[in-house]
C-alpha cells in the first residue's frame, strides 16, 4: 500500500535534502519520496516549488520553505 504522504523531490537538490532531514527531525510517518524529473506531469506541477509534502489523505500540501515546527503542524491530525 502506498503512503498517503509524499514528498516531491529532485535530484541533486541540496533543499530536497534538506527537507528529508527535516522529515525525519519532524517525526514523519512513512512517507514517499517521489521524483519528478522523469515525469512532465510532475515537473509542470512541482518543478519549481520542490521540495513538496503533499498529504493524500487530506488534499493539501506543505510549500518550501518550511521548518521542523511548521511539518510537525502540517502533520498533525485533523
Amino acid at each position: 500500500m502506498m503512503s498517503a504522504l509524499v514528498l516531491y523531490v529532485t535530484d541533486d537538490c541540496s533543499l530536497c535534502d534538506q527537507a528529508l532531514e527535516l522529515m525525519a527531525a519532524a517525526g514523519a510517518p512513512d512517507f514517499q519520496s517521489v521524483f519528478i524529473d522523469d515525469v512532465p506531469a510532475l515537473q509542470t506541477t512541482y518543478g519549481w516549488r520542490v521540495p513538496v509534502v503533499h498529504d493524500g489523505h487530506r488534499g493539501r500540501e506543505l510549500d518550501w520553505p518550511f521548518d521542523v515546527a511548521a511539518l510537525r503542524a502540517f502533520l498533525q491530525p485533523g
